[in-house]
């Protein structure tokens, strides 16, 4: 009997004990503070994994979030954008002058604590802090901090997070898994993957870093030709006018969105929807801006006005696309750069037939507001210098500007190209202008073949080094296979742009247009390009076309 006894003691025991650890786990809170005078804000509250939930200030300066698990909180952070739809930085929830937290632990003051509350926020520059009070009243609800600071300022806040954080090989190895996950800090500047322009800290942009590489990072395309060439060197040089008219051009430049999904989560999505601010035109609800290009793999059904693809409550949608196991939405804004912003925040929502799966918020990288610009040319009759002051959008013509005045190339097929980088916008505190954007990779293609011209390329710029391997499987040339059609990366970073910063090299044209089965007769189109990293989806890409003639 008193082992009956023993045995069914134990048996409730265990019992008790599993229904309130079940009970601890799905313990659900609210989160609870307040932004004075910041109705219109968003607030974010940001998963390590990267899932996000979000909360608009409302008139009285409050925020709240609801059924937050301890799961959920922990390593989560709390980020926020102004009412321009525009990235304003972390809360800083407590720490010191050198070192600050801005996560919390998961853990709770009381075991049955059901409220965060973390009172009033008050906003500095490029980030929130708590009163010292609220810190002390939340206690161990706090992570450890470890995020960098100065004066208690987050180190990446009011930059993007592009800083110098002292990045080590370490912290490196970390970082495409931190990317991907897109809530965590790898290089601890205060400023989670999702909204840091430099994950790892070595102010290389996350675009153009090998670091980055892989992460669900927007990315966006630029392709000009000679008419229409932007360049800080070119013709009047990068104007507000020009660069406008490019970025909120038709079919000049695009924004590509991926969210990558895991095998269960991609067997359930049909779709997704981007929300933002309002006062971002190009994705505001109901009545988008932006032209929906979508990418090569797209229906038709996603190749028109985005306003033309809405949900039922009005949020402009993206499309899931099977073969690449992602939601996507790829665009063309239609709107200028001051509409158009590094560090413009929106989320975005993959769906099911019964609901929302997954979200998650992203920050619009820096981008190209300029493309590759040939300097001058050498078809073998010597250096010629490009007159772009003889050609516009809508009137001239020189050699290489169009189809029917190409440049004549020799018998050899050789053509050695000299030519300014591209350039980005001054987004670093102490950045002024426009700097050429350093550390891309460089390649050229021919025609329409689908095929890289690595190892036809000589007299290369010192400042190219050689991808060593720039083939694909089996040696493959072809993209298809995994070939670099870009097997040049510039080993300089980004600076202030100067006309004298130049690249060079020389190509087998003739050798590469034939060596996939081409034609090297008549006239081709050649693509001077610049790309980032590859990046789920694709590349950020600047281009100018150009054409030639085979003798």
């Amino acid at each position: 009997m008193k082992t009956i006894l023993r045995s069914l003691f134990i048996c409730i025991s265990i019992s008790t004990a599993l229904f309130f650890a079940g009970e601890a786990r799905a313990q659900s809170l609210s989160i609870e503070g307040i932004l004075p005078g910041k109705a219109g804000y968003t607030v974010y509250l940001v998963e390590k994994g990267g899932k996000t939930s979000s909360a608009v200030v409302r008139a009285n300066g409050r925020f709240s979030f609801t059924k937050v698990t301890k799961t959920r909180l922990k390593d989560a952070s709390l980020q926020m954008s102004d009412a321009n739809g525009s990235y304003a930085g972390p809360i800083v929830l407590g720490g010191s002058r050198a070192k600050v937290s801005t996560t919390f632990s998961g853990n709770l003051a009381r075991a049955r604590q059901n409220k965060i509350t973390l009172g009033k926020v008050t906003l500095k520059s490029g980030y929130g802090v708590l009163t010292k009070q609220a810190s002390k009243t939340l206690g161990v609800a706090i992570a450890r901090a470890s995020t960098k600071a100065i004066n208690g300022r987050p180190l990446g806040a009011g930059e993007l997070g592009v800083v110098n954080t002292g990045s080590t090989a370490n912290v490196r190895s970390f970082v495409a898994s931190m990317a991907s996950d897109g809530g965590g800090d790898a290089d601890r500047d205060g400023i989670p993957s999702a909204f840091d322009a430099d994950d790892d800290g070595d102010l290389i942009l996350d675009p153009s870093d090998p670091d980055s590489a892989g992460g669900d990072i927007p990315y966006t395309t630029m392709v000009l030709d000679m008419r229409t060439s932007l360049n800080s060197h070119v013709r009047a040089g990068l104007t507000d006018s020009a660069i406008d008219a490019t970025i909120g051009g038709e079919n000049l430049f695009v924004l590509a969105t991926f969210v990558s999904l895991p095998q269960r989560q991609s067997s359930q999505a049909t779709g997704g929807y981007i929300v933002c601010n309002t006062a971002l035109p190009y994705c505001r609800p109901n009545t988008p801006t932006a032209y929906s290009s979508g990418v090569s793999e797209s229906s038709n059904d996603f190749r028109r006005p985005w306003s033309e693809l809405l949900t039922s409550a009005g949020y402009p949608r993206m499309e899931k696309i099977n073969r690449l196991g992602a939601v996507v939405a790829a665009i063309q804004p239609r709107v200028g750069r001051a509409q158009f912003r590094p560090g413009d925040v929106y989320e975005a929502v993959v769906t099911s037939n019964t609901g929302e799966i997954t979200r998650k918020t992203f920050t619009l990288a820096p981008y190209f507001v300029s493309a590759p610009a040939l300097k001058s040319y050498d078809a073998g009759a010597g250096e010629v210098t490009v007159d772009y002051g003889s050609i516009s959008p809508t009137s001239g013509s020189i050699p290489g500007s169009s189809p029917g005045n190409p440049i004549v190339l020799p018998p050899s097929g050789l053509l050695t190209m000299t030519f300014w980088r591209p350039q980005r916008a001054a987004i670093r505190s102490d950045e002024v202008g426009y700097l050429d954007w350093g550390n891309l990779n460089y390649g050229a293609t021919v025609g329409d073949i689908q095929a890289t011209c690595a190892g036809l390329f000589s007299s290369v710029s010192p400042d190219l080094v050689e991808d060593t391997t720039p083939f694909g499987t089996g040696d493959s040339i072809f993209f298809n296979q995994g070939a670099n059609g870009s097997p040049y990366r510039d080993s300089v970073g980004d600076r202030a742009a100067a006309a004298g910063n130049t690249l060079s090299f020389t190509l087998d044209v003739k050798t590469c247009a034939t060596r996939a089965g081409g034609s090297a007769t008549g006239t081709s189109e050649i693509g001077l390009e610049a790309r980032g990293e590859n990046v789920t989806g694709g590349q950020t890409t600047a281009r100018q076309r150009f054409y030639v003639q085979f003798q």
